[in-house]
């Protein structure tokens, strides 16, 4: 009952922690108090999972988009992200147009 009392307390604290996010003017704060009552939900929930640094999760991030796309570094995976990049500015500007026309 302890732990499920705790997990509760914790989740709890997480939702107060992601609703503040766009009302302060220390988003970064918030997010990193979200993410560390997120960890200690999940070391209560499920001790056996290891709880990552914010360092191991951009590792991942950017090991993932380098598995995915190319290596970020690459001359041929900048150009094909810069010519995505720019479509997709390219789609929106047009949406925007199309939406103040009428």
């Amino acid at each position: 009952m302890e732990r499920d009392n705790k997990a509760r307390l914790y989740d709890l604290q997480h939702r107060m922690h992601c609703a503040a996010l766009p009302l302060g003017d220390k988003p970064q704060e918030a997010w990193d108090q979200a993410s560390t009552m997120l960890n200690k939900s999940i070391q209560v929930l499920m001790p056996w999972v290891k709880v990552t640094t914010k360092e191991d999760m951009r590792r991942q991030i950017v090991d993932n988009w380098a598995a995915t796309y190319g290596d970020p570094n690459d001359p041929e995976v900048i150009e094909r992200s810069r010519q995505t990049a720019l479509a997709l500015i390219r789609e929106a500007n047009a949406a925007i147009r199309k939406s103040m026309a009428g």
